[in-house]
């Protein structure tokens, strides 16, 4: 039997862990060939690459928004909420989190955040980034952006690293007892 043969027949091992005193009692393993690579260990032991940041940070608050939601939890929080809205600023990286009862509740809680950024900051939000969830993509959403002058930054379909500021702020299960 070839290198190759032994190799695949034994589950694609590491050359390190296919040596002759492994298998003492087996027939003679040749040797790993100097420029061995077996295409399917290359291939099943892959990852996504991450993709390099190309976009800074935005130079003013509020000019880019990240938002996404989070939910359904196993038990509601406050008020009978089962899911949470963030919304972080591009440039501050500070968060706001709502909890909502139901995925529609996003535009009533969007305006709110409108309403409150516009009152109490005294200024305006230009761009708002999203994945592509229902929540964010509907007539009211869209009447929203349009009536406020938002500019809608959609992510990638399947690329939520796109999104990532919202991403990565996910409150891990660990943390979610800080909103009961």
């Amino acid at each position: 039997m070839t290198y190759k043969e032994w190799h695949e027949a034994l589950g694609h091992p590491s050359p390190q862990y296919l040596k002759a005193d492994h298998y003492s009692d087996s027939p003679a393993i040749p040797t790993v060939p100097k420029d061995w690579q077996c295409e399917t260990c290359i291939t099943s032991k892959s990852t996504k690459s991450k993709p390099k940041s190309t976009e800074k940070r935005c130079d003013t608050p509020f000019e880019l928004i990240h938002s996404d939601l989070s939910g359904r939890f196993s038990k509601p929080s406050f008020g009978n909420s089962w899911y949470y809205v963030t919304f972080i600023d591009d440039n501050t990286r500070y968060a706001w989190i709502y909890t909502i009862k139901a995925k529609s509740d996003t535009v009533k809680v969007f305006e709110q955040f409108i309403n409150e950024r516009t009152t109490q900051d005294s200024t305006t939000i230009k761009r708002f980034r999203t994945d592509n969830g229902g929540e964010y993509i509907n007539d009211k959403m869209l009447t929203l952006f349009q009536k406020h002058g938002i500019v809608h930054d959609k992510t990638p379909p399947y690329s939520h690293e796109s999104n990532g500021v919202a991403e990565r702020y996910t409150i891990p299960s660990s943390h979610r007892h800080a909103l009961c």
